[in-house]
């Protein structure tokens, strides 16, 4: 199965500014980016930002999942709405922990699921999850709740460990937050048994006439200097600042509960089988979405995933270096990983990726520049190169491992994309550069001819004419040639 990594991030307090959505362009070509969000997925090439970076600076939520088993939500609010000390009571290790940045809090959701490789879908989830944001914006603790639980199930926390405060409402769960509980993959069965000791909520609603009479008793220095940072700076923390005061005062809620009840309680009180788990003799079998609490304090594991790539790569050879016989297992596991990529996946991503570029790029390149002027044709070809460049160099990694079947698999399919993208409508690069399909389709054909041993070169041609022949026969007679000159060793 490909792999598939999807990424999207949402501003919430302000919009984007067009520098910075011209900084996030940078990133990738192909994005969908807008002045409140930035979405792409992956099943080739990877993401170039930094997330935790772009939370800091642009947005206000981010989340990623990926179809290996991966789910993490990042939420971005004001210090002055959020206690740090309070978030770090329930979010305090690898599941679920926060940073602090300037005068922000954020918060940050972890889910694994060892199994994976179900095909998942990224788009939509963060919509179902943003609303979270807001509750937690009131002082609403349920999330932070959430968190926590999350880290008992996942073996984080000792038996004994202590339950922290149980806020109210947890038995009634908000549409967001239960798909949240879903997100993460919180066993229902524990979440039952959590929401026991939680105290029913009452009516969260405003009525307007109680809110008057509230706000007509704040000082009227206090008002006017609220109206005037709404007014001049926007301050959407400031209102919800000030609903959280009002709610509080209201008080139609009480606090949240303390039990007493420790981490081991807990999941003894669960179904037998969590209680068998939660003495380490046996396992929960695996429901869909169901998660398996893993063994406790697993903390390199959680230190792993918040590596990047290149910090990865250090640590698996050093790994290697100082166990060699583990070299044999990771090779193979590497060479099942890229060994079978889709042509018609590639050709989706490629298509997408030469179709979905925007024409705010476009006119960012085209035109005056500091350096001088460039061509709108020279500025299309050039961003047109960059959308693909990926999925070739992906090709090329394949046919230097010896993976020849899987490199001409990712060559047919950038074939194939650059096809169907032909008939895509455009004013952007493609309407300035009608001759890029064809001509980077005969490059990626040559590109992978050349880097076959010249040996083999000839059965390859053959391998790749008669494919693209039934998947592309309008472009069959352009391919065979290009094909033979790479043969010949000239030009294509």
């Amino acid at each position: 199965m490909s792999e598939y990594q999807y990424y999207e991030f949402q501003a919430v307090d302000r919009p984007l500014t067009a520098k910075e959505m011209s900084e996030l362009r940078s990133y990738s070509t192909r994005a969908r980016i807008t002045p409140t969000s930035f979405v792409n997925d992956y099943s080739f090439g990877s993401f170039k930002g930094n997330e935790d970076a772009w939370v800091e600076k642009y947005f206000d939520a981010f989340l990623y999942l990926a179809n290996w088993g991966t789910h993490v939500l990042k939420l971005r609010l004001s210090s002055r709405l959020l206690d740090a000390a309070t978030a770090k009571t329930y979010c305090g290790g690898d599941s679920a922990f926060v940073r602090e940045k300037d005068d922000k809090i954020i918060l940050s959701f972890v889910s694994e699921d060892e199994e994976g490789g179900d095909w998942v879908e990224g788009e939509g989830h963060l919509s179902s999850l943003i609303s979270v944001r807001a509750e937690l914006a009131r002082g609403d603790l349920r999330t932070l709740y959430l968190g926590w639980l999350l880290r008992a199930q996942s073996g984080e926390l000792d038996d004994d460990d202590a339950e922290p405060p149980v806020p109210p409402g947890l038995g009634q769960l908000s549409a967001s937050l239960g798909s949240l509980a879903e997100f993460l993959r919180i066993d229902g069965d524990l979440l039952h048994v959590a929401a026991e000791a939680s105290p029913p909520m009452g009516d969260t609603g405003l009525d307007r006439n109680e809110v008057r009479v509230w706000v007509g008793k704040l000082p009227t220095k206090e008002k006017d200097e609220f109206i005037t940072n709404l007014v001049v700076d926007a301050d959407q923390a400031q209102i919800a600042e000030l609903l959280q005061r009002f709610l509080k005062q209201r008080a139609m809620n009480g606090g949240p509960a303390t039990t007493g009840r420790t981490v081991g309680q807990l999941l003894r009180a669960a179904p037998e089988s969590w209680a068998l788990m939660a003495m380490g003799r046996a396992r929960k079998p695996a429901a869909p979405h169901g998660p398996r609490r893993t063994k406790p304090k697993t903390r390199s594991t959680s230190t792993l995933d918040k590596m990047v790539p290149s910090e990865l790569a250090t640590v698996l050879r050093a790994l290697l270096a100082k166990h060699p016989e583990l070299s044999t297992e990771a090779e193979q596991i590497a060479i099942d990983m890229i060994a079978a990529p889709s042509a018609e996946a590639v050709a989706d991503e490629v298509h997408d990726a030469v179709t979905a570029l925007s024409i705010e790029s476009f006119h960012g390149r085209a035109g005056k520049q500091a350096w001088g002027y460039v061509e709108p044709t020279e500025a299309a070809w050039e961003l047109l190169g960059e959308a693909v460049e990926d999925v070739l160099a992906d090709m090329h990694r394949r046919a230097d491992l010896g993976l020849h079947k899987a490199a001409e698999a990712i060559c047919c399919g950038i074939v194939l994309g650059l096809q169907r993208a032909t008939v895509a409508n455009s004013d952007g690069p493609l309407g300035w550069a009608p001759d890029f399909p064809a001509e980077e389709a005969c490059h990626a054909v040559a590109e992978l001819i050349r880097a076959t041993p010249p040996r083999d070169q000839g059965e390859t041609r053959n391998r790749l004419v008669e494919t693209l022949l039934e998947l592309v026969p309008s472009w069959g007679e352009m391919i065979t040639r290009a094909a033979d000159r790479a043969v010949r060793g000239s030009d294509c």
